[in-house]
């Protein structure tokens, strides 16, 4: 994430990839690191930085964090952080965004005036905000509260 990030700023492919998208109507589609790029920010990527790149605004097409590859197990013995507690404390730290979780085999698809959520293993998805409870949900009605789309699914 930290390298694909940078590359898209050194290449001057960020405001291309923003426009075709934007203007064009080119699908963009995001996986893993291509889906944290998409988002405002890398700062909820679960990736080293193995660069030594400072943390640039990334493309910015979906208006929220998303912290794919989420895993919401406790490992036994195991004495660092949760993913939770990593998430909470990247709210807490800035109390106005929030983070949308996606577990594996989930995506959201997003066009011009919509949002849906899908899941291969009927899997649901988690929304952080800082001061709230950590929610779970199932569609992506409850996303309409944090981008301009309409949720349809």
């Amino acid at each position: 994430t930290w390298l694909l990030n940078q590359r898209l700023h050194e290449y001057g492919l960020v405001v291309p990839i923003q426009r075709a998208v934007r203007e064009r109507g080119v699908p963009y589609v995001g996986w893993s690191a291509g889906c944290n790029v998409a988002t405002p920010s890398i700062r909820t990527t679960n990736d080293m930085p193995v660069c030594s790149a400072v943390v640039l605004p990334a493309l910015g097409l979906f208006p929220v964090q998303i912290n794919p590859h989420y895993l919401d197990a406790s490992i036994s013995g195991h004495m660092g952080e949760t993913r939770d507690e990593r998430l909470a404390e990247f709210c807490a730290i800035n109390p106005s965004e929030s983070v949308v979780a996606l577990r594996e085999a989930s995506l959201l698809q997003i066009g011009s005036d919509h949002i849906e959520y899908w899941s291969a293993r009927s899997e649901t998805f988690k929304i952080f905000k800082h001061g709230e409870p950590i929610r779970e949900y199932g569609d992506a009605a409850p996303l309409a509260a944090l981008t301009p789309f309409t949720p349809t699914r």
